[in-house]
């Protein structure tokens, strides 16, 4: 059996058609099919900072945060107008929950807590090849994040250089 990559047309919540790339099994468009973490236009551009997806009246971006091999805090990813909306875990992943550092200015960033808890995603939410939605209001006050691997207090190394995409809306 044969298999390659297709841009297929969704619609999203307002009806407007966008390109998703994804895996077509049966390698003649038949698919099944499987989302990609890369997402393209209409014209099967990827989106990207500079090549943003109209929703709506928001338009989706991604910027990706890497963790370092041997290290668990990743360089810190300038969102720009940009709010986190969703995370895009790699296909591999040394198994932690992950937590974060904000910054409101992009330059000083601080461990990010609600209220007295540190912010995180439990290690069981962060599975390889997902794509995790996250509530736009959490992330209002944030211009530049980075991702660890693990907590403040426990941080988990990561055993190889780990890419993750955030999903950005503005």
């Amino acid at each position: 059996m044969t298999s390659n990559t297709a841009i297929i047309g969704v619609k999203d919540g307002n009806g407007v058609l966008f390109g998703q790339l994804v895996y077509d099994q049966s390698g003649v468009g038949t698919g099944p099919f499987f989302p990609l973490a890369t997402f393209a236009d209409k014209e099967g551009a990827p989106i990207t900072p500079t090549n943003p997806l109209a929703f709506g009246n928001a338009q989706l971006a991604t910027v990706t945060a890497t963790i370092a091999s041997g290290a668990s805090l990743s360089g810190a990813a300038d969102l720009g107008t940009g709010r986190l909306v969703g995370l895009i875990f790699p296909a591999a992943w040394t198994t932690a929950a992950i937590t974060f550092q904000g910054s409101a200015d992009g330059s000083t960033f601080f461990d990010l807590y609600d209220d007295a808890t540190e912010r995180a995603i439990a290690s069981s939410s962060v599975v390889p090849s997902r794509f995790l939605a996250l509530p736009i209001a959490d992330w209002l006050m944030i211009r530049a994040v980075k991702l660890r691997s693990g907590s403040a207090a426990t941080p988990v190394v990561q055993g190889a250089a780990r890419s993750i995409t955030l999903v950005t809306a503005r």
